[in-house]
């Protein structure tokens, strides 16, 4: 899906749902962001490894994406003092 600056949508697509997303990325990318300057990809964490993000600069994208599991479980307890204290 593309978002314009205010957040409506503009172009999208339904890509075949039996087909692993990595090798497909950068095709599926190119085929969205024609015509864009520099495209932000929000790239969930599952496909967030060394190639594909490479993939991704590669063209001159810009990316976001989550940490995976063990990364994110190392702040557990920083989140959990956060929430303390937003309950004050």
């Amino acid at each position: 899906m593309v978002l314009d600056p205010q957040g409506f949508v503009i172009k999208h697509q339904v890509f075949q749902g039996n087909h692993p997303e990595g090798p497909s990325l950068l095709e599926m990318v190119q085929s969205l962001a024609e015509g864009a300057k520099r495209p932000l990809v929000a790239i969930d964490s599952g496909m967030a490894d060394k190639e594909n993000l490479g993939k991704l600069l590669q063209p001159g994208c810009d990316y976001i994406t989550v940490k995976k599991r063990p990364t994110r479980l190392a702040y557990k307890e920083e989140f959990a003092s956060l929430d303390s204290l937003l309950k004050l």
